[in-house]
């Protein structure tokens, strides 16, 4: 008789069978595929507005606060020299969805409790947003210094490269808080919980 079942089937069974470590790992390999599922379209939209809105209020506050002369209509900011229209590419959803696969992945090789690590995998959201401003308050500072040429160039083509790295030093910022916090006695409460 010819076995047709999948070296990965087998595998799976495998994980299930064997020791309560083993679950755990495979439970997160299950866990981190679903970030290679692509959101449906109409989530993406009804998500994809309030960021771009989010992200263009903030920016537009942080620049104004800086001194920069700056008019915000809707999802663009109009400066002196140049207009910045954050468009759904734009809005930082899908940095969303790959820092929080960095975060899965980062909070589960990182030490420390469950607390932690959820703790750490919680910050994906907070440190996308984060770094998706940033990449918007270096593009209109580029215009501004630089000139929109360069805005639209050269800094847009390295602009996901920035929000990836910049997310990623925050969470290895968030990481060594952590620690540290978990490194304090708090009467009551156990290592293992942290």
């Amino acid at each position: 008789m010819n076995n047709s079942r999948p070296v990965a089937i087998e595998k799976i069974n495998e994980c299930h069978t064997e020791s309560p470590g083993r679950k755990i790992r495979f439970s997160y390999y299950r866990f981190f595929l679903v970030f290679a599922i692509p959101l449906p379209y109409t989530m993406f939209r009804v998500l994809t507005f309030p960021l771009q809105l989010f992200s263009t209020e903030v920016t537009h506050t942080i620049i104004t606060t800086l001194g920069v002369s700056a008019l915000r209509q809707g999802n663009i900011i109009y400066l002196s020299n140049y207009s910045l229209e954050v468009i759904e590419a734009c809005s930082g959803l899908r940095s969303i969805i790959t820092l929080s696969a960095l975060a899965a992945m980062f909070s589960y090789m990182s030490s420390g409790g469950i607390m932690k690590k959820s703790a750490l995998f919680a910050t994906a959201i907070p440190i996308a947003i984060t770094a998706n401003i940033v990449r918007l308050l270096v593009t209109v500072m580029g215009a501004l210094i630089l000139g929109p040429e360069f805005a639209d160039g050269f800094l847009h083509e390295v602009s996901g490269i920035l929000v990836f790295l910049t997310g990623l030093f925050l969470f290895f910022l968030t990481e060594k808080i952590f620690t540290r916090i978990s490194k304090i006695r708090i009467p009551g409460l156990t290592a293992a919980n942290l």
